[in-house]
């Protein structure tokens, strides 16, 4: 599927005189695929963690879920703001995402941290490299928000990793 960016029909107030949006809105709604996507990834685990430790699993992957919502949300609302057109619906997900296919044979949590381990290290490098996009640059509200949006991803992420020692 490819992804198809509907122009502004004028530019929105909310960007700099001179910048394009559509670089912006790009980026915005890829991150949000592979963000709706890792969402779903985290509620699959939490759905299916058994085992010792159960507990703390369950309870922790539906605390990183919750985080994910709100990131995901505030992707889309900024791509609205840009003249955007949010797409996040399951099938635009599943045809946009390149977070990895999650396995469906998981059920301890040593093995959902690991497959969560690679895959928040994955859109942690999906967010660098949109951070690292000429016209993401010159757009200060994008990268205050996709900057911390990489920062709360990366302490996850620790706490994932921490679950492994």
């Amino acid at each position: 599927m490819t992804l198809s960016i509907q122009r502004p029909l004028a530019p929105p107030a909310v960007m700099a005189p001179g910048l394009t949006a559509t670089t912006t809105i790009a980026a915005l709604q890829q991150l949000l695929a592979d963000g709706l996507d890792l969402c779903s990834q985290v509620e699959q685990a939490h759905w299916t963690v058994r085992g010792p430790n159960f507990m703390a699993h369950h309870l922790l992957f539906d605390e990183l879920a919750d985080r994910l919502r709100l990131h995901v949300d505030e992707i889309a609302a900024r791509c609205a703001a840009l003249g955007g057109s949010a797409r996040g619906t399951a099938r635009a997900v599943a045809a946009l995402s390149r977070m990895p296919e999650y396995p469906d044979d998981l059920r301890d949590g040593p093995s959902h941290i690991a497959a969560l381990v690679e895959r928040y290290g994955a859109l942690c490098t999906h967010l660098r490299g949109a951070l690292a996009e000429p016209d993401t640059g010159g757009d200060p509200a994008t990268q205050n928000l996709l900057g911390t949006i990489l920062r709360a991803l990366e302490l996850d992420l620790w706490k994932l990793e921490s679950h492994r020692e």
